[in-house]
């Protein structure tokens, strides 16, 4: 699959390429192998994975391993959430990557890329993405997919995106400290107020179908990055919003 450098949005990026740590799967024949990182309990074993000739879905066993992971794993712990995906096409050349986040509590998400070669294989990507109190977007005209993490009136916005070398690559786009409780109280920015953004709709791999995820439009009204950061910047307790 063509991987093509993302076109990143300049007109807000803060320096620092920042490549996750993360436990990669080199080839199919070792898809039995965990795939978390090392501070996370180890998977328990799976059986070999027989992938499909007939090309049509491309990640049926790489979801039948990540499901069987998670189904033996919830007979210890019957709280376990369930690991979610989106089908979502990175670089436009017309297949769908495959995003799967992982983890055993909120902190410790993580977000794999798997993509397709030319002979509709799986390929896992190098690296993983920021899984952590997040939600994943898309974009009509960017490259990659987008983060936005909120938590504790921290705000932290990224894209990542597949490089040359098969590896998945993130940028800082913005990212901020509430400094009052007016500012708290105006809340972060939605993405999805930006021109040509949306959320990608996360299921559960247990209900897992080859099919483009259903883009959301949660804002209300349009909303630039940097109108909310001009408007927000002048809210002080004194100035609460309402």
């Amino acid at each position: 699959m063509r991987h093509t450098q993302a076109i990143i949005l300049a007109a807000v990026l803060l320096a620092g390429i920042v490549s996750g740590g993360c436990t990669r799967i080199h080839s199919a024949e070792e898809l039995t192998k965990d795939t978390r990182p090392e501070t996370t309990p180890v998977f328990t074993d799976a059986p070999k994975l027989e992938f499909s000739a007939d090309g049509v879905d491309p990640y049926a066993n790489v979801i039948a391993y990540y499901v069987e992971q998670y189904q033996k794993d919830l007979e210890s712990d019957d709280m376990l959430q369930p690991f979610t995906y989106v089908l979502y096409d990175m670089d436009k050349d017309g297949t769908p990557e495959l995003i799967v986040r992982t983890g055993y509590s909120e902190a410790d998400y993580a977000l794999y890329v798997w993509t397709a070669d030319a002979d509709k294989q799986p390929v896992q990507v190098e690296g993983c993405g920021n899984g952590a109190h997040t939600q994943i977007y898309g974009s009509e005209t960017e490259l990659g997919f987008f983060i936005n993490s909120c938590h504790m009136d921290t705000e932290y916005i990224a894209q990542d995106y597949l490089t040359e070398g098969n590896s998945l690559e993130e940028v800082q786009i913005y990212a901020y400290q509430m400094e009052n409780e007016a500012q708290s109280a105006y809340g972060y920015y939605d993405l999805t107020a930006g021109e040509g953004f949306f959320r990608l709709d996360e299921q559960s791999i247990e209900d897992y179908r080859y099919k483009a995820s259903p883009q959301v439009k949660d804002a209300k009204t349009a909303l630039s990055l940097e109108e909310y950061q001009k408007q927000l910047e002048q809210l002080d307790n004194a100035h609460a919003v309402g």
